[in-house]
């Protein structure tokens, strides 16, 4: 990999960990697959992932939609909590990564995973600096994101390389002037960014 670059950004789902799941609990397979449910319901997801409305909120309006009886938000809040299962080896590659680069982590995150993401694995040691959509109110792929976390690390996008597992994400990235790697694998991604 050509390190023509001073700040990594890097993506926190599907990059370092095996995606959690929103709608991880059992009942939501009865409403279709997963992409499904996410297509049906991703108008009140963009609100909840940019903090306009709350996890209650969203739940009970997720409960609305599907009609679903006697299960409280909470419950499915906590499956989805408890859906991640994070790569070990990412996070110590992120942390000698920070001694040469800086490094940001963004994430397109609830409210409740950020502050679970932070307390359980410590994740703010890992970077320079985390930026979250629930903080800022803004999701990628949007140009805005992209725009904003440019000012955040105050490089030009060609001076930065934007690491995600969404192919999406990395095209809007790419179409501003960042670098980009589109991440598919933990290994992968360790023997390329070491590869000469």
């Amino acid at each position: 990999m050509n390190k023509n670059f001073s700040t990594i950004v890097f993506d926190w789902s599907g990059v370092f960990c095996l995606p959690g799941e929103l709608f991880s609990h059992e009942i939501f397979r009865n409403f279709g697959s997963l992409d499904e449910v996410n297509l049906e319901t991703k108008d009140i997801q963009r609100e909840y992932y940019t903090d306009k409305i709350s996890c209650e909120e969203f739940w009970n309006k997720v409960i609305s939609h599907f009609k679903i009886k006697d299960i409280a938000p909470e419950e499915f809040n906590n499956a989805y909590i408890a859906s991640p299962v994070i790569w070990p080896d990412m996070l110590v590659e992120a942390m000698e990564i920070k001694k040469h680069f800086q490094t940001i982590l963004f994430s397109n995150l609830t409210a409740e995973m950020m502050r679970h993401i932070i307390e359980k694995y410590n994740v703010l040691d890992y970077f320079h600096r985390a930026v979250f959509s629930n903080a800022i109110g803004l999701m990628k792929p949007s140009a805005e994101s992209f725009e904003y976390i440019a000012r955040v690390a105050e490089k030009p996008p060609c001076d930065i390389l934007f690491i995600d597992d969404s192919q999406t994400n990395v095209q809007s990235a790419g179409k501003l002037g960042f670098q980009t790697y589109l991440f598919t694998d933990p290994r992968v991604f360790i023997k390329d960014f070491h590869a000469d």
